[in-house]
């Protein structure tokens, strides 16, 4: 494949690395420990977006367990008594809290972060 390289301020700095390993023993020296910081950087962002994420996701699943059961709360009716459920008080609780969640998400969205608006697509393409 002929692929032609971008060039960039990186992929020099990349370049002269790779070309001073082969020099001398200091030079070396130098180049290795760039590398191996480059390389704990990134484990240490990796392991940062792996603990974000995994927080995201649980809390995602606990305010879901309260929403289901904030509904179930309002849904229960007492087994002697003859009354239908009330459902409209599930419903208005459920709706409420969807509602509350979308609210939270498009204030993020339009007051902490305006970039994050859209789908992405054109900055990819």
């Amino acid at each position: 494949l002929d692929f032609q390289d971008v060039e960039n301020d990186c992929l020099r700095e990349k370049r002269e690395g790779e070309a001073k390993i082969h020099g001398s023993s200091e030079e070396r020296n130098r180049a290795l420990m760039l590398w191996l910081k480059r390389w704990m950087l990134l484990a240490i962002i990796g392991a940062l977006t792996g603990t974000v994420a995994s927080g995201i996701n649980a809390s995602i699943e606990k305010l879901t367990e309260l929403k289901w059961q904030t509904v179930d709360k309002l849904m229960e009716t007492d087994p002697s008594m003859r009354e239908e459920i009330p459902f409209w008080k599930g419903w208005a609780a459920f709706t409420f809290i969807n509602v509350a969640f979308v609210l939270v998400a498009a204030l993020m969205v339009v007051l902490v972060e305006p970039l994050a608006a859209g789908s992405g697509i054109p900055e990819v393409k």
